[in-house]
This record gives structure tokens, sequence and C-alpha cells, in this order.
């Protein structure tokens, strides 16, 4: 059985077969994506714009090509063996990963989460990602060049 460590989001896979992808942020180990930011400190995020939204501790990643935010509910689970942390996603739709590519992005703004600033990823579906992350203005940047390059 292999043992690959997930270079996005660190998870220990086991798998049977390599070169699959990560079981929790669904990275594909046979065409590595590159990771650009991560937090170091937790973040935290919201799938709303309101001041009633509820806001969710996770971890968040940033790579060249989609933001990834693991609620810290399913990063802290050693989600091995018959209950996989994909299986546990799915079932836990509402607050499973999320995996927003660069190229579904159309705006990057600021926002807040009461007193916390944030930053507002508005969709081509018309939703949002509010995230609140330590370094806004680096993070914003970020994201900006990121999507730019996956445009391209």
């Amino acid at each position: 059985m292999a043992n690959t460590k997930c270079p996005i989001c660190g998870f220990d896979n086991r798998q049977t077969e390599p070169g699959q992808s990560c079981a929790l942020c669904a990275a594909d180990f046979r065409e590595p994506e590159r990771k650009l930011l991560e937090t170091l400190k937790k973040g935290s995020y919201a799938t709303a714009d309101k001041v009633t939204a509820i806001r969710m501790e996770a971890s968040i990643y940033l790579t060249d090509r989609r933001v990834i935010v693991i609620p810290l509910k399913l990063s802290g689970y050693g989600l091995t063996g018959v209950l996989t942390a994909a299986a546990y996603n799915k079932m836990t739709s509402k607050n499973g990963v999320i995996s927003l590519p660069l190229t579904q992005v159309t705006d990057v703004r600021d926002g807040k989460f009461g007193f916390v600033k944030a930053l507002i990823l508005d969709t081509r579906d018309g939703d949002l990602l509010k995230i609140a992350v330590p370094g806004r203005d680096e993070w914003r940047d970020a994201i900006e060049r990121a999507r730019t390059a996956a445009v391209r």
C-alpha cells in the first residue's frame, strides 16, 4: 500500500494505487499543482455576504489553479480506512471542502466579517466565497496574479 503525503494540504493518503488524487483536497498527483500560499494561522470562511453569515474556521490554500478551503472539522480527522475524507465530504457536502477554480473567479474585493477584514471572491455562477486570512493584501495580490495566469 502506497503512503503519499499531499503536497498541497499535507493529508496522509493511504492508497492502493499510486498516481491518484488526494482524498481530502482532490489534488491530482499525476498533474501536480503549485502551492502559492497557505494560512499558517487558521483562516475562516463563509459562503454568504451577510452580517448573519456563519464564519467557520478553516485551512485555506491558494494554488496556481484554485482556492481550497478545508474546514477544521475535516483537517483534524485522520480519516483513513473505510471512512475516507472523500466519503466524509460527500456525506457532509454542506460544510465539506471547497475547491474554487481560479477560472471561475470574476472579482476579488475587500469585505468584512464583523470587525475582521476579509476578501470576497465572486464567481461566474453568482456565488461567492468570503475568506479572512492573515496578510489579506498579500492574498488579494496573489489571487489576482494567479487568476490572470490561469485565464491565459
